[in-house]
């Protein structure tokens, strides 16, 4: 009997760990920042590393060394993609930018970029997207945080806690049931 009890026990505290009381979910909380994901590609060689984020028009540039990462400065950027060619403008150390209205069409761009940089030059290409990710993802993840926070309440959850207790129950009764066979068969 102590052992059915304890099996009732934990059973019971594993279940009351999904539901308890203190926290508020049946709203999502509000998230602090909401960074907006904008369509990206990389590449390197071995002189430099390269990031590239489409954001409407716009083509943002993050150019640092391959060796040791450290962000390139008063580089010239050229950027080519069949008819285009535009250069890029250094706005901060190691982050340039192009405008362009090819960058916020529909569809890859295949773009080759030649960067000039001192005495080193290279070529790198790499492939972007053009459409704006507000646009093509939706604001939260499908079922989003307030479906997670209520998964508990889901009548599987439910069901297989049930189930739990019921396979528990049944192996401490077929224990129980061999062990009086045994103490028969010993007297």
């Amino acid at each position: 009997m102590k052992h059915v009890v304890a099996v009732l026990l934990a059973v019971a505290l594993t279940v009351s760990a999904f539901a308890h009381e203190g926290e508020d979910h049946s709203e999502p909380a509000a998230p602090s920042s909401v960074a907006e994901a904008h369509p990206r590609a990389a590449t390197a060689t071995e002189l430099f590393e390269l990031v590239a984020v489409a954001q409407g028009d716009r083509l943002m540039l993050y150019l640092d060394r391959f060796a040791t990462n450290e962000p390139v400065s008063a580089a010239g950027i050229e950027i080519e993609s069949d008819a285009l060619k535009v250069s890029a403008v250094e706005v901060e150390p190691g982050v340039y930018q192009a405008v362009a209205d090819r960058f916020a069409h529909p569809g890859p761009h295949l773009l080759t970029i030649e960067v000039r940089a001192g005495d080193d030059v290279d070529l790198l290409s790499l492939v972007v997207d053009g459409v704006s990710a507000s646009a093509a993802r939706p604001a939260t993840p499908a079922g989003g945080p307030a479906r997670e926070a209520q998964a508990w309440r889901h009548p599987l959850v439910w069901g297989a806690s049930g189930a739990g207790l019921l396979a528990g129950a049944g192996v401490l009764a077929l224990r129980r049931k061999g062990r009086r066979a045994q103490t028969r068969g010993a007297q």
